[in-house]
């Protein structure tokens, strides 16, 4: 049985990548992005930032995917763009939509309720404005989709059939962009989440024309399930004098990473190997040598230190008398 490509599938590769397009209305257009993430920058919000960057890879994903599906039906994808366009990167992608994306997140998170635990008509906001906002857009597409340049082929994926759309096509974007925006001053895991995203991405585009594909995804998957060793080494003690505060006093703000593997040869030798020998003495340290040949070195006198046996064994008298 032979499938034929659709008539909107065939006007989009037609034009696809295609320089001879081109309008210098794209670098007015590319000119307001800069700005709007340029005043966000001068304002140092990260947490907007990185939400948005959320946001965008989000729908990068969903673009590829739709590609994906392009490449394995040899028909049509989920959503095609056709008609008068400066640049069609993908087949349901052009530069247009692009720059859409990349300030639609930043403008979303700028309007969420400071607090999350506010309620719009006894509704959790921040559920109740990504559905909103993802209505809206379903309907911007209903109306594009009348105008025929914007193209819906399969049944499932269409009018009425609508809320699917509403979910994956857009529902995912703002509920990231929420969730990123929402974890506030917590760079390091919003960068974990941002940078992630940006792999799975990465890996996906390069697997749709590469031979070893699923060896790439495999690699892919598999960096972003490793540890994060600088979580010990750096992070937890990033600021000069952190080391000499009293104990517990950063507990829950600069944590190393929970995700660590036992097993891990390089965790083992980089963080635990550090942490269980301690290294050498410094100027403020104290060393005690209670009886039976166990000493114990005291950090700057916080009561942190290091044991290394002898000949015999301490007694309880020897481990109170040294660590208080």
């Amino acid at each position: 049985m032979i499938v034929a490509i659709t008539e909107a599938s065939q006007d989009a590769l037609d034009i696809l990548r295609d320089g001879s397009t081109f309008s210098w209305t794209t670098v007015t257009l590319l000119a307001f992005v800069f700005y709007v993430w340029v005043v966000e920058i001068e304002r140092r919000r990260w947490d907007i930032l990185l939400a948005g960057a959320a946001f965008f890879l989000m729908d990068v994903f969903n673009e590829l995917v739709n590609s994906a599906i392009f490449h394995a039906s040899d028909r049509a994808p989920l959503w095609t763009v056709t008609g008068d366009t400066s640049y069609l990167i993908l087949i349901g992608w052009c530069i247009e939509i692009v720059f859409l994306f990349l300030v639609t997140g930043i403008i979303f998170v700028k309007q969420l309720p400071p607090d999350p635990r506010m309620r719009i008509i006894g509704i959790p906001n921040r559920g109740f404005l990504v559905l909103a906002f993802s209505i809206f857009c379903v309907a911007v597409e209903v109306f594009l989709e009348s105008t025929g340049y914007f193209h819906w082929d399969y049944w499932w994926w269409d009018v009425p059939f609508v809320p699917l759309i509403v979910i994956f096509g857009y529902a995912t974007f703002f509920a990231i962009a929420a969730y990123v925006y929402d974890l506030g001053s917590n760079h390091r895991k919003q960068l974990r989440i941002v940078g992630g995203m940006a792999a799975i991405d990465a890996a996906l585009a390069i697997g749709l024309d590469h031979p070893d594909r699923r060896l790439v995804l495999q690699v892919v998957v598999e960096e972003l399930g490793r540890d994060v060793v600088l979580d010990d080494l750096v992070l937890e003690h990033a600021e000069p004098g952190l080391g000499h505060g009293q104990l517990g006093e950063l507990e829950g703000v600069l944590e190393p990473g929970d995700d660590h593997r036992p097993d891990d040869p390089v965790h083992r030798l980089l963080v635990e190997g550090t942490e269980l020998a301690g290294g050498p003495l410094g100027p403020g340290d104290v060393l005690v040598e209670p009886q039976g040949g166990v000493r114990v070195e005291l950090r700057d006198g916080e009561g942190l230190g290091r044991l290394s046996g002898g000949a015999g064994h301490a007694d309880a008298d020897d481990w109170k008398r040294a660590l208080h």
